[in-house]
């Protein structure tokens, strides 16, 4: 390692300053050796999503199998500090290794680890490769649902699988286990189905939280109209809990839809339901200043 990247290296290791880290972390590009890839994996330890999207972005810059390994490594360990970690991994994986990445994921297909398989499932449709749907379609069926869930999205992106992808979904949405009516109500939010609006407000009066919040993001995800106004009804009519939960949630929704709904909280909601929501924003990293000031200017 030369004297620069000893410098970057020792910096990274005493500092403290999550910002500052992750800078040194990309200014590391520069320097692709054994020691650096060493570094960058004990660093990733760190539960900050900061931190490790700047790890993956430095190693998917590396010409070194050992980048490589690390980044599938940490696919597997799966030590991520959010769910936007995650995603964010597994698509530069996708795009970084490409068809290099496919036998990999077929041996995780198969494992007994759930998390392993579904996260495969999920990686393996960013190939967009139509070969993929004769390896997808048994995980229709599988008895975890997230896998199940995946499985959908992979196959509906095909013309040659769509049908059978919207079968098994509504499948899925009918049934009387609310565990497995939550993943067709993430399914829907993500594949932006119109056609379900009507029947997913109703469950937005369930007294089950976790129906109640996916419900909200799957509306809020499909961006159409007709979603705001009971979104709207819904934050304003629940508890803090529910409202905190709801708020922490906003970073999945499209920001342009997200600015429309803090638009109309601010001109909807009472006072003590403004502060629940400012006070919310700004303890959340997700959120741009300009968006907490517009419920600012409400009180």
């Amino acid at each position: 390692c030369t004297d620069g990247g000893i410098i970057l290296l020792d910096k990274l290791k005493n500092e403290h300053d999550v910002n500052l880290k992750e800078n040194l972390i990309l200014a590391l590009a520069s320097y692709q050796n054994a020691l650096t890839i060493s570094a960058l994996i004990a660093e990733f330890k760190t539960k900050s999503d900061k931190i490790q999207i700047s790890i993956i972005k430095t190693l998917c810059q590396f010409d070194d199998y050992r980048a490589t390994h690390a980044l599938l490594s940490f696919f597997r360990t799966a030590n991520f500090a959010s769910f936007d970690v995650r995603i964010f991994l597994i698509h530069s994986l996708a795009k970084t290794i490409d068809k290099q990445f496919c036998p990999f994921l077929i041996d995780d297909l198969n494992s007994s680890d759930e998390r392993l398989k579904s996260n495969a499932v999920e990686a393996i449709g960013l190939l967009k490769d139509p070969k993929i749907i004769e390896i997808i379609i048994p995980f229709l069926t599988d008895s975890n649902n997230r896998t199940r869930a995946n499985a959908i999205i992979v196959l509906h992106q095909f013309r040659e699988s769509k049908k059978i992808a919207l079968e098994e979904l509504d499948f899925m949405f009918n049934d009387k286990q609310q565990s497995i009516m939550i993943s067709a109500i993430y399914v829907i939010g993500e594949l932006q189905l119109k056609q379900y609006i009507e029947r997913l407000k109703p469950l937005l009066k369930s007294n089950n939280i976790n129906l109640k919040l996916v419900t909200v993001l799957s509306l809020a995800k499909i961006k159409h109209d007709s979603c705001i106004q009971p979104i709207i009804e819904v934050m304003l009519s629940e508890d803090k809990k529910i409202i905190e939960n709801i708020i922490n949630s906003f970073h999945r929704i499209p920001e342009r839809f997200r600015y429309i709904l803090l638009n109309k909280l601010a001109e909807k909601a009472d006072r003590n339901n403004l502060i629940i929501i400012k006070n919310t924003m700004e303890n959340s990293k997700h959120f741009f200043e300009f968006e907490i000031e517009i419920i600012n200017e409400k009180l």
